[in-house]
């Protein structure tokens, strides 16, 4: 190595960077830079400037010099290939320039990292929460928006929990596979899940169709995960990607010749990005038919939940939170009269004429029950307004299936004619 430095400038370049230190940071920063200095001196100069340069910084230099930074400050990750020794290499610049630029360089990370997501000794994430709900308390925030069974709520906690020891100690987060029919809050769950997060990326299985065909798949994916990853460039914040419909994402490979070479070329490289997400990056998937999936995806995901369609108790509980945040919003909106007051027995009734429909289905039901009652005798919101509402629901719904099995007896036959 070279000795780049005579004595004055090694005094300039340890009291420009202390001093920079002393007005740009707070006392555990400056101790963790100081420390990130001293390893680029030890990677960048001579071994007789490394002892000249370690004494001028002292004491409190020598005390943090050995030390392994144990409570992961992001930014230092990032910083660890920032060589600010390399540049008198050229020898042109002058002491006073770098020392300019350099406190520039550090007021901006300072700004936009530091100070914004301050790290915490029990939990490396913890300050990014702080705008965000805490990971601790996230059970009760999905709850006060959807209502699940006991049983459910239990494995949510339990895999909540996991999630919060993955990101304490900065491990992998094990993928979550939501598993449900259509409209028992698989999407509504994970979006609640993502709260916790600063950032989060809905993906859909059948916008890589098109990809997958014209070979474009296996980049996009690279680029959003690689863009999932917590860096320098977001800060350090934790990401959750939820990927909707995702026995689209991956075809199942078990039918000979059902899958092209394409395919088999994204589906190796989703296993792979899978199998090494980085630390910071939870992946929660939905699907409503797992049986069209692949084992070796069902591998990737170690937790699975399956929503289903509500039972009697969860349907009063749906019913009654749907009517009450429709009562407020037609007092705000003066929609109808909400004098009326619902009955145990109407909840009970009501429920049953609701069994084998899920949450969001009810929540339509609900909604078109809103707009029959402005029509209705009193302008309320009654019972029988709701009845009318499951009825005409039902009607409209065995209609669509109806349609659809005539359209499917029709593609059988043109099918059949042309063999």
């Amino acid at each position: 190595m070279l000795n780049l430095f005579n004595d004055g400038q090694i005094k300039k370049l340890v009291d420009g960077f202390q001093n920079g230190l002393n007005k740009n940071f707070s006392k555990e920063n400056q101790e963790s830079l100081m420390n990130l200095f001293y390893q680029a001196i030890k990677k960048n100069v001579g071994p007789d400037q490394q002892e000249q340069i370690i004494k001028s910084f002292g004491k409190k230099l020598k005390k943090f010099s050995n030390e392994v930074r144990k409570d992961g400050l992001a930014i230092i990750n990032a910083l660890e290939n920032f060589n600010p020794i390399s540049i008198f290499a050229k020898g042109s610049l002058t002491i006073v320039v770098v020392f300019i630029v350099g406190v520039f360089v550090f007021q901006f990370l300072k700004n936009r990292f530091l100070d914004e997501h301050a790290v915490s000794k029990k939990n490396p994430w913890y300050e990014i929460f702080q705008d965000h709900i805490p990971i601790d308390s996230l059970l009760k925030h999905i709850n006060a928006h959807l209502v699940f069974s006991n049983e459910i709520k239990n494995e949510l906690n339990t895999y909540i929990a996991s999630v919060e020891l993955a990101l304490s100690h900065q491990q992998k987060i094990p993928p979550l596979l939501l598993i449900g029919p259509p409209g028992t809050g698989k999407t509504e769950l994970a979006n609640l899940l993502g709260d916790a997060f600063p950032r989060k990326m809905h993906l859909s299985g059948g916008s890589f169709s098109d990809l997958i065909k014209n070979g474009r798949a296996i980049g996009e994916l690279k680029s959003i995960f690689n863009e999932a990853k917590p860096s320098i460039l977001n800060g350090y914040t934790p990401c959750l990607i939820f990927i909707d419909e995702i026995e689209i994402l991956v075809e199942s490979r078990n039918k000979k010749g059902s899958v092209n070479k394409r395919s088999q070329e994204f589906f190796a490289q989703f296993l792979t990005i899978l199998s090494d997400l980085p630390p910071g990056v939870w992946v929660v998937g939905a699907s409503n038919f797992m049986n069209k999936s692949d084992k070796a995806l069902d591998r990737r995901f170690p937790k699975k939940i399956t929503l289903k369609k509500p039972g009697q108790v969860e349907r009063i509980k749906i019913l009654f939170r749907f009517l009450e945040a429709s009562k407020k919003r037609a007092k705000k909106m003066k929609l109808y009269n909400t004098s009326h007051r619902f009955t145990k027995n109407d909840y009970f009734i009501l429920s049953d004429l609701l069994k084998g429909l899920p949450p969001a289905e009810i929540k339509n039901i609900i909604t078109d029950a809103e707009a029959r009652s402005t029509q209705s005798p009193g302008k309320k919101l009654t019972p029988k307004v709701i009845e009318k509402s499951i009825e005409q629901y039902k009607k409209g719904k065995e209609a669509l299936r109806i349609n659809f099995l005539e359209e499917e007896e029709k593609e059988g036959k043109k099918k059949a004619q042309k063999n």
